[in-house]
């Protein structure tokens, strides 16, 4: 070796010294020094070897995501701190066995078949086909370096594409052609790659991958003479990745490991997914030519915990009732009993119930029966009111139409619905302008409505038929009908109006516009309650006027998130008992602010779609309930209303795993009037029961108490003060100018 005098060493001049000598060879097979094999490397790295393997990676990892989102437990830091934990297992001797015997049988080595079942693991926790998962190598590949002291390791990122629905033989064959590509240019370092390729760099996480997986083949026995080892297992307090799986060959089976950052996950989490590794390894050992996404995950427990118990709703109410039978039956327990007020205007029940017979009797004179649909075009007042009555009594179905919206969007909905007759007040009759539509006006024909017979009619709707129609945001700009039958309302009303306690003495607020849906619980809950229903006017108050005088002595508010929000920090009157917020994600920081202000109002979150009644989960918000970085949970099932959280195969997820939710049970209606193409899309078979789901497009997952946690759309559709909004609507209305 050529000697260099100590005032000119230095360690790159040794190694270009080195390299030199090693240039176009391979190292020697007598034993070395670990100088000698970093100036080899240092050589063997120089020009078209390092161009090659680098063009290697960049074409390899050339689109590749930035992050794999796992479902953590809390929120991504800031800066992710290195704090870790590890949960471990021993799989038995069988299994390991089964699974070295399939990887032999597919030309794939142990560590190739582990890695592709770590992989499929990921891609059903996720849903992700393009995933990226970090392996150290040992880079021990020369003979020369078998018997060297010295850390030779480097990482290499495998890269694995699971679209198509491979089966896990295709998803082996993908892995082991990742893996043979990959050590055939493991020589470049991992950091000189990290600097090729030049990722966003975030303190979040590690630059290209953020996921490990190791393997490690039994451990010879040290044999020292006068010597005895004993295996030691050092307690991880620190994790270098967000997650890393080691596995290690045993006489007794497979060691499995994972190491994880507990800034992002629970123990219980990764325990949970540890047991899901094992049952996916049975699965695959079972059926290697099963279909990835059809591969069991979950214990026959876990599975039925999530498909059963916690939809274990079913309740008992009056199928044969329909919706205005309920307000029936509290106008005769207590005729003199306040049913509306709005700014100074009342009527009892008793007054509302002979006006809504008079126009049932009127409108049924005019054609209206089941299944007829009737505009309702009014201003917000006790007309309303009765007008909404009216229509249900007649056998009816009523479509609501908001005097604020835009001509084009009432004429559209008027025309698509159908609706022969139009309940309209005079000052808004000459907007109503589509031919063969009759008006009736509430105000100025309501002497020839009052000559009508004021009993109930009889031979109406039944608890199949229509109740009403409300349309939605449509991605072509067509809006869209949801309709509503009568059972459906039943059931919202009696479940979500006994789980909020509503009792006569109640004054609830009735705030939203017909045309939302959340008018719906607002009229009904009081009405069929025999409670007070509070009109606002047509503007929507502030909170100095919600908490003011003008709404005083309301006990129940029933409010769109957005709006809930606005008035957070305002003390409300202590009258107030109960607020309901619905309609977009509920920020946790209010709900305490909420607290501190109101504490003896107690607050509750309500979710669901219009095609599902308005509700199908509740939960009671307090701060003791919210958990540090969590979303505010969207609650539990309504009585006979089910949750599936389903993955994209259509099998329910885990604990903790993000999914699509569908909604079964009472409250799935109709579908949409005259678009068997897209009731037929978004209402679909039942695998799990009797009756038909409704795909809402949301993404959330289960929380381990049973609760939903709302994560988002799949789609781009997006909340405006609680209404739904396509986007795809706005752009059709911008390409027609």
């Amino acid at each position: 070796m050529h000697h260099i005098a100590g005032d000119e060493w230095s360690l790159g001049v040794l190694f270009d010294e080195l390299a030199a000598l090693y240039q176009g060879h391979e190292l020697p097979p007598l034993p070395i020094q670990y100088a000698d094999f970093a100036a080899w490397q240092h050589a063997r790295l120089a020009g078209d070897v390092l161009d090659r393997q680098l063009a290697y990676w960049r074409d390899r990892l050339a689109g590749a995501p930035a992050r794999l989102e796992l479902p953590t437990d809390r929120p991504r830091p800031a800066v992710l701190g290195g704090n870790g934990a590890q949960v471990e297992c021993l799989l038995p001797l069988e299994l390991w066995r089964a699974l070295d015997k399939l990887g032999r049988e597919h030309g794939a080595t142990p560590f190739m078949t582990l890695l592709a079942a770590f992989h499929t693991l990921l891609h059903r926790y996720t849903g992700e086909h393009d995933i990226c998962v970090g392996t150290p190598v040992a880079n021990r590949n020369q003979p020369g370096t078998e018997g060297l002291i010295g850390f030779f390791l480097n990482t290499v990122v495998l890269r694995a594409d699971l679209s198509g629905s491979p089966t896990f033989v295709d998803v082996l064959g993908r892995i082991r052609d990742a893996a043979l590509g990959a050590y055939a240019h493991a020589d470049v370092p991992f950091d000189r790659v990290v600097e090729e390729l030049q990722p966003d760099r975030s303190l979040t996480d590690t630059p290209l991958l953020q996921l490990m997986f190791v393997f490690q083949r039994a451990a010879q026995p040290i044999v020292v003479p006068g010597l005895d080892f004993e295996d030691l297992d050092i307690d991880a307090d620190s994790a270098k990745f967000e997650l890393t799986l080691f596995t290690e060959e045993r006489a007794d089976g497979l060691a499995c490991a994972f190491e994880f950052n507990t800034d992002l996950f629970d123990a219980a989490t990764i325990e949970r997914m540890l047991g899901h590794y094992q049952l996916l390894l049975e699965g695959i050992v079972a059926d290697p030519r099963r279909h990835i996404g059809e591969l069991p995950i979950m214990r026959d427990d876990e599975r039925h915990q999530i498909l059963v118990e916690w939809n274990d709703t079913a309740r008992e109410y009056p199928r044969d009732r329909c919706i205005h039978e309920l307000f029936e039956a509290h106008v005769d327990r207590d005729p003199a009993a306040i049913a509306v007020v709005l700014e100074g205007a009342q009527l009892t029940y008793g007054e509302l119930d002979r006006r809504a017979n008079q126009l049932a009797h009127h409108l049924i004179a005019g054609g209206v029966g089941p299944e007829v649909r009737v505009g309702i075009y009014v201003e917000r007042s006790l007309e309303m009111v009765v007008g909404v009555l009216a229509i249900l009594k007649a056998g009816g179905a009523y479509v609501p139409l908001d005097p604020n919206y835009p001509q084009d969007r009432v004429a559209s909905a008027l025309k698509d619905a159908a609706a022969p007759i139009v309940l309209v007040q005079d000052r808004l009759a000459a907007r109503v302008t589509l031919a063969g539509i009759r008006l009736v006006r509430l105000d100025t024909d309501w002497p020839e409505i009052a000559r009508q017979a004021d009993d109930r009619p009889r031979g109406g709707a039944g608890p199949d038929n229509l109740a009403y129609i409300i349309y939605t945001s449509g991605s072509t700009g067509r809006p869209k009908g949801a309709q509503i039958e009568h059972r459906s309302v039943v059931n919202l009303t009696l479940g979500l109006g006994t789980h909020e306690r509503i009792r006569p003495s109640d004054r609830v607020s009735q705030l939203a516009s017909l045309s939302f849906d959340g008018s719906v619980l607002e009229l009904f809950s009081a009405l069929c309650f025999g409670a007070t229903l509070v009109l606002r006017g047509e503007d929507l108050p502030t909170a100095a006027d919600l908490f003011g005088e003008r709404f005083g002595g309301v006990t129940v508010m029933w409010l769109t998130t957005s709006y809930w929000h606005a008035i957070v920090g305002h003390v409300p009157p202590p009258s107030l008992r109960l607020v309901v917020i619905g309609g977009d994600r509920a920020n946790p920081e209010l709900v305490r602010t909420w607290h501190g202000c109101a504490p003896n109002c107690e607050l509750l979150n309500i979710y669901g779609p219009t095609e599902t009644t308005v509700a199908v989960t509740t939960a009671y918000l307090s701060p003791d309930r919210l958990l540090p970085g969590r979303n505010v949970p969207i609650g539990v099932p309504l009585p006979n209303c089910q949750i599936y959280v389903l993955d994209p195969h259509g099998l329910p997820v885990p604990v903790g795993v993000r999914g699509e939710v569908f909604i079964g049970g009472a409250g799935v209606g109709r579908g949409y009037l005259d678009r068997p193409d897209l009731t037929e899309q978004r209402f679909v078979a039942n695998p799990f029961g009797p009756g038909r789901l409704y795909r809402t497009g949301d993404f959330a997952r289960w929380f381990p108490d049973g609760n939903l946690e709302f994560l988002g759309r799949i789609d781009g559709q997006v909340k405006v003060r609680g209404f739904r909004v396509e986007l795809g609507e706005i752009e059709t209305a911008l390409a027609q100018h």
